[in-house]
């Protein structure tokens, strides 16, 4: 019996004899006795270990969810950047092609126009008869007629934008003036 006592002293950890324990009364609510034999209250220290981990997985899902976001917003921004790219391209051709049909109409058509296709969508048309245009595709750049061999050559220049995209078209066609024919001569696009 000795024994057992012993090993519950060491397995509880108070240091007092169980005999101690077992002659108090059980209607002491207070002191040692009280304090001895009612179990001592655990907190649980496992249920502590939880918060922060639910925490720490919570800001590393947030952080992956907000990594997603920005690569799938500046992916769509590419793909919407390069569209809008192609589509100032269409509009500088249209504005081309325009200028082709306004010198079919009057062969001595010459200077500069904007052409509206849609909403947010521009071009700049030069139209230089018998000349060069003196600035690649810059509004303000006129036309220079110097050389000589640019008689009976048109030459017509056309930015297109959309949505801040710009893209230049340049294209020379030949007007024969006793005929009135208008032959594409080259076409092509223009760095900025």
């Amino acid at each position: 019996m000795r024994k057992k006592i012993l090993i519950l002293d060491e397995v509880r950890g108070t240091g007092k004899p169980l005999r101690e324990v077992y002659n108090c009364t059980p209607t002491e609510t207070v002191g040692p006795c009280n304090e001895a034999t009612r179990p001592k209250q655990i907190f649980f220290k496992e249920g502590i270990v939880a918060l922060p981990l639910m925490l720490l997985i919570s800001g590393i899902v947030l952080e992956m969810t907000i990594a997603a976001t920005l690569i799938v917003f500046y992916v769509l921004q590419g793909s919407a950047g390069t569209r809008n790219a192609a589509d100032a391209l269409a509009v500088a051709r249209s504005g081309v092609s325009d200028a082709a049909i306004q010198l079919a109409r009057n062969m001595d058509f010459d200077g500069s126009y904007e052409l509206a296709p849609g909403a947010q969508r521009v071009a700049r048309v030069t139209v230089c008869n018998q000349g060069r245009k003196i600035t690649a595709c810059d509004v303000s750049g006129g036309c220079e007629y110097t050389n000589p061999s640019d008689a009976g050559k048109v030459e017509v220049t056309a930015s297109g934008t959309v949505r801040g995209r710009n893209r230049c078209v340049r294209a020379v066609y030949a007007v024969d003036g006793d005929t009135g024919e208008i032959r594409l001569e080259s076409s092509g696009e223009v760095s900025l």
